[in-house]
């Protein structure tokens, strides 16, 4: 006897549904993986595509806006914002999506001539001490949120870190200025923001502090964020 006429005509049914719906669900599950690697092909092609034909321009191109009226937009963000840094990056895109290319890099291009100030071995050990307890990821944020507390928190903490001992961090998020800035850019006008050519990072200002001198280098921010009861 064939060893199909031993099985009940509904659970050999059922078993063929089975076998069917499991064949399917594989066949679907392959069409989709290629699916997925078609489109993850597509998406690299286009971001080549368009890194490729990024616009160069030169910093003397993108000075539209002035350094004071970069510090009242960022001084007005600053106030509604609450002291939070989320917020204060939220808003800003806000206030960005609404200007003009000329403004969005103008707003970029004095941006970069700003905190490229934070750059200095001085607030690189203020940091070192600072991230300790606070989840900066890296300077980059840090110096974001620092150019985020407005013009008066910013060149006086550059110039004295001890101060920022006295400034609350709050609602601290994985993106800078500038990011935000790049993204509003591409969101206007579909493409990635030019690249400023004749911009360079130079090696940090001053002398690089070693571990055991920040204890005394910065004696009330160890204080506040290195030795937490």
């Amino acid at each position: 006897m064939d060893l199909f006429d031993e099985i009940h005509p509904g659970i050999l049914g059922l078993l063929i549904g089975f076998v069917v719906a499991i064949g399917r669900y594989f066949y679907m599950q392959k069409g989709d993986r290629e699916a997925d690697v078609i489109r993850n092909k597509t998406f690299q092609n286009e971001i080549k595509k368009r890194i490729k034909e990024r616009k160069k321009i030169k910093l003397e191109d993108v000075q539209s806006i002035s350094e004071n009226k970069l510090w009242e937009i960022i001084e007005v963000i600053k106030k509604r914002s609450k002291e939070s840094y989320k917020n204060f990056l939220g808003l800003l895109k806000d206030h960005l999506l609404k200007q003009d290319q000329d403004k969005i890099l103008g707003v970029f291009g004095r941006c970069l001539q700003v905190i490229v100030r934070t750059n200095n071995y001085q607030l690189l050990g203020a940091f070192n001490v600072i991230s300790s307890a606070v989840d900066f990821k890296d300077f980059d944020i840090f110096s974001n949120w620092l150019m985020s507390r407005g013009e008066v928190i910013f060149n006086n903490s550059i110039n004295n870190p001890e101060l920022i001992s006295n400034i609350e961090i709050k609602d601290l998020v994985y993106e800078t200025i500038l990011g935000v800035i790049a993204e509003c850019y591409e969101i206007r006008f579909q493409e990635i923001i030019p690249d400023i050519i004749d911009f360079e990072v130079q090696e940090p200002e001053g002398e690089e502090l070693e571990a055991e001198q920040l204890p005394d280098k910065f004696p009330r921010l160890w204080e506040k964020f290195i030795r937490l009861e």
